[in-house]
């Protein structure tokens, strides 16, 4: 295993400390190549043959393609930037992507781990179905001609051609489906999946107060009308490589599982 994958990094990093991190996580995402399709016979073409509206191996590499392309993102942009031109970058909106990346890694992950077929199937049906109902909401209202129930038509013949006894559902919440996923991780906090999406979340919408832990910060001197100090906020690039350790061992996680599953 990468090295960057089996420590345990723990906050704060220093700058030079995190670039390190950076560089050699991003190594390892960038000697990847897209997920293959499943071997015929496998136990994952059989899960394709039968869900084939939407078959588990496309959603699985779509989920992959996703995280990849989102953390090698943030992981350049630091790398490129360098120690000297770090003051340079955005100090908060490189977090979305990194959220992104956690999330969609970790969604790979939940579908392969389902156990059984059914209980793989299920939660195939469902991520689609989620899909199919946000992507026609969305449709509805910029007034494109797109219709969720034909999807979710073509979802429920499949249901009732396998059997399947759960009605078509959401998958339940991403804070439940980290949870699950985060079990398979060692006990390091700060490496936790969960942990990670909520501190990336926070970043992203914008919490004063997750701003205020998790980025530098230099106390300018002066103060308002109310004696609160005028502070100036800059990028703290040691959570992010922290961060991108955990989409790490999550896609090591996910590709593990999709080569048991399609070989």
């Amino acid at each position: 295993m990468n090295a960057s994958a089996d420590s345990h990094h723990q906050l704060p990093l220093e700058p030079a400390d995190a670039l390190d991190v950076m560089t050699e996580t991003l190594r390892w995402f960038e000697t990847l190549d897209d997920l293959p399709s499943p071997t015929p016979g496998s136990q994952m073409d059989g899960d394709d043959v039968a869900l084939r509206v939407d078959p588990l191996s496309y959603l699985v590499r779509h989920f992959d393609s996703a995280a990849r392309e989102n953390v090698v993102a943030v992981l350049k942009a630091c790398h490129d930037a360098g120690l000297g031109g770090l003051d340079e970058l955005p100090t908060m909106a490189l977090y979305p992507q990194m959220r992104a990346a956690i999330e969609t890694a970790a969604w790979g992950c939940w579908l392969l781990a389902g156990g059984t077929r059914v209980k793989r199937m299920n939660r195939a049906l469902s991520v689609t179905y989620k899909d199919a109902n946000d992507f026609g909401s969305a449709a509805a209202v910029f007034g494109v001609s797109w219709k969720a129930s034909d999807i979710v038509d073509r979802l429920e013949e499949v249901r009732v051609e396998n059997r399947l006894q759960r009605a078509l559902s959401d998958p339940g919440s991403t804070t439940d489906m980290l949870i699950e996923v985060g079990r398979k991780f060692p006990n390091h906090e700060q490496q936790s999946p969960l942990g990670a999406w909520k501190l990336c979340s926070g970043m992203a919408h914008g919490s004063r107060g997750m701003m205020m832990d998790m980025s530098k910060t230099v106390d300018l001197g002066t103060v308002d009308s109310n004696g609160n100090p005028h502070m100036l906020f800059s990028l703290d690039i040691g959570p992010l490589a922290l961060f991108g350790v955990v989409v790490e061992r999550l896609l090591r996680m996910l590709r593990e599982l999709y080569d048991d599953a399609s070989t």
